[in-house]
């Protein structure tokens, strides 16, 4: 099937090898990703914690639940897990695109390889995905060049960047952490309408006023997350243009990658508090 894939892209596209350039850009594609979303993480827990505080007036006793992190620690430990192994499967990628790599390349990339797996065990999709790319690079890529390496991985590359997105989730009914944020915002929002009816008419203004800018944030917010989720498929995309040598397609890719994902950061560290 490879080979089949090869020929068409010979016809199409030269099948050309990944460029220096091309695997340096899917690189910073992956540190973009990794340092915006620390950021914009930091925030989906502090907009949580701000909803649970906001409520605490209605509650008769105070429970650690109460307080806790809309991303709990092993959430972002499985994020992070998987970022740190697309991470190696690039430096992996760089080393069989080195013309310098010499005899050693196959055990360098194996040990590259046995890396991402240890990264696993676990039952989680997510888990599984970067446990199979890991799997790939140890059996699998000995004595392939870098661009028939990424042909080969790009299911795998493709699969763990698409389980990352759906831990963002597909909209705020869909799971994930659009769920969750926007669950917080919506309780945010409706602590701030709390004595509407029984208020003066210049207070139900400022109310309203109150309410609907939270409202505004939560939509905010949620874009915010739905650029990010928007980045990683745009990063699969990109992984995909550059195993078929498509060099400037994946440079451009990456680099509008980079502008959604600190956009999304700054938009939702903007919605950190009230308008």
């Amino acid at each position: 099937m490879r080979r089949l894939l090869c020929l068409f892209l010979i016809l199409v596209a030269g099948c050309a090898a990944p460029s220096r350039e091309s695997l340096s850009s899917f690189r910073e594609g992956l540190s973009a990703v990794q340092k915006e979303s620390r950021e914009v993480f930091l925030d989906v827990n502090r907009t949580a914690r701000k909803a649970q505080i906001s409520r605490v007036g209605t509650l008769t006793m105070l429970k650690e639940s109460d307080v806790s992190p809309a991303l709990d620690p092993a959430s972002l430990a499985q994020w992070n897990r998987a970022l740190e192994a697309l991470s190696a499967y690039a430096s992996a990628l760089e080393i069989l695109a080195d013309p310098k790599s010499g005899d050693g390349v196959e055990e360098s990339v194996g040990k590259l390889g046995r890396r991402i797996e240890a990264m696993g065990p676990g039952t989680d999709e997510l888990t599984k995905a970067v446990a199979g790319l890991g799997g790939f690079l140890t059996r699998s890529v000995a004595g392939h060049a870098a661009r028939e390496a990424m042909l080969d991985a790009d299911p795998h590359v493709r699969d763990v960047l698409t389980r990352m997105a759906d831990m963002i989730g597909d909209g705020p009914e869909a799971g994930g952490v659009r769920t969750t944020v926007w669950a917080a915002w919506t309780l945010f929002a409706d602590e701030a309408r709390k004595g509407f009816p029984e208020s003066a008419s210049h207070e139900k203004h400022v109310i309203a006023q109150t309410y609907a800018s939270r409202l505004e944030s939560r939509d905010e917010a949620d874009a915010a997350l739905a650029a990010v989720r928007r980045a990683l498929l745009d990063l699969a995309d990109a992984h995909t243009a550059a195993s078929q040598g498509r060099t400037i397609d994946a440079e451009r890719m990456v680099a509008f990658l980079r502008k959604q994902v600190a956009h999304a950061a700054k938009i939702f560290k903007d919605t950190g508090g009230d308008k």
